[in-house]
């Protein structure tokens, strides 16, 4: 994140004429479709305060200055994906004394499709664990480190529904973290001193996250749980059921909180709109003030391209364990990022050979190594991101130029690489599958807990409402992955096994656990959606029996088995649940294992070179033409000329991404 000044500058009529017109817009949509209504009549009042509160957030969004028509097109998507990260939150504190960690966003995430969308510039390469904490409590984190590049565990201060972005006020890096000779490692969390790991519950701190950072997603990640141990707790896969008081309370928190907290997003992260298009800011240490990662250093920018422009990004290559580039849309949110080239890791990039590496930024594909696909988006957010860098930064800021998709590679070193569209194909191919086995590998019996918790609120709402308020994910039918496509992939996966058995066992032992997983997860929903179920039935049944009410307890008893078979087809059919889904799961798994995990560089394809003699770039890396940062000329036209007198009104001090 990056922190500022507000300046409480008087609205113009023109801003307000907007925002009546989006709002209005969004009124008459929201009547005009078709009503959320809830299972339950009780809950109805709250479902619609949501529904109210999400149409104020549209209609807050769609007027800011910077906002587009295409813009105004993804916020009713992005209010569902807000109201889901809060759903996700206070699931996580809804009992402090056993909590479990989150993955941000994609724990449901069903394979075979995109993941979800996800607000607050969420990191790519980082597989997030979250939950809250009762600041008088003291916890224990159980971890095992993986493959990855990185590892944080921070203490944040002030999250909320409400507040999505608060401040961090502790952290524990890798290199701080004793690991013990195994890989596990142990981390206290309490208000008193503790030897060993240790983060202190101080400052206002009510949450934990923890990042586990992959440069290279072929990577396997890391484990972590955690346990509070100053009273009895035992974690529990089977919560208890969500009453419709408990899920009134949730509406009604989502209710008040989605404004504010889409609104404070906006206004922190979106500040960076207020630069000139196509800008960025300096290379800075991000502050802890606004979530950010206090242990590593940021830039970020903007993207704004008409059809057929590219953006060329030129940022010193700074020797760092990590680094990543990322783009957003304007509201934040992470572009598709299992099917779209839209970050790049240091594991994934090419650097040039001067000192820099220069990213191009385009929807179309200009061919070259460091695209940054902005999957049709016109404008954006850039971000760039440096973990555990070892020495000083350089100043100043990351150079831009806008040129065309045609010309980009006359802005580019002599000797730049290029990339055919098949060895592209076999790039995008590569990220999907990564992308499948990171969110495979990272899953775990939070999986059970959430999709139970998931399954008492369709129950209460109806499957319709829940998803009209939270969104939802396009989930491939069981069919759809079982086509005949996957059987010349089979063939070739044997042939690997026939003509390279050692490193076949190699990749199979590296995914077999999540594979293994992948079965067990859906085998353990299956056995206590039953136990829900089963529980349900007798105690209506003991309830009738008691009452003196024979049919009652007959009834009670189809209940009972009415509810067994529901949950035998789940476990069947599902396309996302099931334990079919989760044998087809594994089966990718095996296959990444055998096509993927024993790559020890999950780099770019090996390009094809301007020169006959060169696989990568050469040693000349002057540029063709020179790249240098557009700024609108005396004789630009008067829009550009308005940007730049706009942002020149809006001073702010930007220090870096939020996540």
């Amino acid at each position: 994140m990056f922190t500022k000044t507000i300046h409480k500058n008087k609205v113009s009529s023109r801003t307000t004429a907007v925002a009546a017109t989006v709002l209005s817009g969004v009124v008459a949509a929201v009547t005009a479709a078709p009503s959320a209504s809830a299972e339950a009549a009780d809950l109805q009042p709250s479902v619609n305060n949501v529904v109210v509160a999400q149409a104020q957030a549209i209609g807050a969004a769609g007027a800011l200055p910077y906002v587009t028509a295409t813009d105004r097109s993804l916020l009713p998507g992005y209010v569902q994906n807000v109201a889901y990260s809060e759903l996700q939150l206070l699931l996580a504190a809804r009992d402090l004394n056993k909590p479990y960690l989150l993955r941000i966003g994609d724990m449901l995430n069903t394979a075979g499709s995109e993941p979800r969308t996800r607000p607050l510039q969420i990191n790519p390469d980082n597989v997030y664990g979250y939950t809250m904490l009762d600041p008088n409590g003291t916890y224990v984190i159980t971890g095992r480190a993986g493959d990855g590049t990185d590892l944080n565990i921070s203490l944040q201060a002030g999250l909320s529904a409400a507040n999505s972005l608060p401040a961090t006020v502790a952290n524990l890096n890798i290199n701080q973290l004793q690991i013990n000779p195994d890989g596990t490692y142990t981390v206290t969390i309490s208000a008193t001193p503790q030897s060993g790991n240790w983060l202190p519950i101080a400052n206002g701190a009510n949450a934990v996250i923890v990042r586990d950072t992959l440069s290279n997603w072929s990577a396997t990640p890391g484990s972590v749980t955690i346990k509070r141990v100053d009273v009895p707790s035992t974690p529990h896969v089977i919560p208890p059921a969500l009453t419709a008081t408990e899920t009134k309370a949730i509406l009604d928190t989502i209710a008040a909180s989605l404004p504010q907290d889409s609104g404070h997003g906006q206004q922190v992260v979106g500040q960076v709109f207020y630069l000139p298009s196509n800008t960025t800011t300096p290379i800075r240490e991000s502050p802890g003030a606004v979530t950010g990662l206090t242990a590593q250093a940021s830039v970020w920018g903007t993207y704004k391209l008409q059809p057929g422009q590219a953006l060329i990004l030129t940022v010193p290559t700074i020797e760092a364990a990590y680094t990543g580039a990322e783009l957003t849309d304007v509201f934040t949110q992470t572009l598709p990022w299992q099917s779209h080239q839209i970050s790049l890791s240091n594991a994934q990039v090419i650097p040039d050979a001067d000192g820099c590496t220069r990213y191009v930024i385009s929807p179309t594909d200009p061919g070259v190594p460091n695209w940054l696909d902005s999957s049709g988006y016109d404008q954006g957010s850039i971000v760039l991101r440096w973990q555990n860098y070892p020495g000083a930064l350089p100043t100043g800021t990351p150079t831009t130029q806008v040129v065309d998709v045609a010309d980009v590679r006359d802005y580019l070193p002599a000797g730049t690489g290029m990339v055919t569209p098949q060895q592209r194909a076999q790039q995008v191919s590569l990220r999907s599958a990564e992308v499948g086995y990171m969110l495979s590998a990272s899953k775990n019996s939070t999986w059970v807990t959430l999709n139970l918790a998931v399954d008492d609120l369709k129950a209460q709402l109806g499957s319709s409402t829940f998803d009209q308020i939270f969104g939802s994910q396009r989930t491939p039918s069981l069919l759809s992955r079982l086509g005949p496509e996957s059987i010349p992939a089979l063939v070739s996966q044997t042939m690997m096994i026939l003509s390279d058995p050692v490193q076949s066992a190699i990749g199979l032992a590296k995914v077999l656990p999540a594979a293994m997983n992948e079965i067990a997860l859906p085998t353990q929903l299956a056995v206590a959606r039953t136990i829900k179920v089963v529980s349900a039935a007798v105690d209506e049944a003991t309830s009738a029996a008691r009452s003196g009410q024979p049919f009652g307890v007959v009834q009670a008893i189809e209940h009972g088995i009415s509810g067994v078979t529901s949950v035998a087809r789940q476990a069947l059919f599902d396309p996302a649940t099931s334990i079919t889904a989760g044998v087809l799961n594994a089966r990718d798994d095996i296959a990444f294992g055998l096509t993927y995990a024993q790559r020890t560089k999950a780099a770019q394809p090996r390009v094809t070179s301007t020169t006959p003699t060169a696989t990568r770039i050469s040693s000349a890396s002057t540029p063709r033409k020179a790249t240098a940062t557009m700024r609108p000329s005396r004789s630009a036209p008067a829009a550009a000329r308005g940007e730049q007198a706009h942002s020149a009104r809006h001073r702010v001090q930007h220090n870096g991404p939020a996540a």
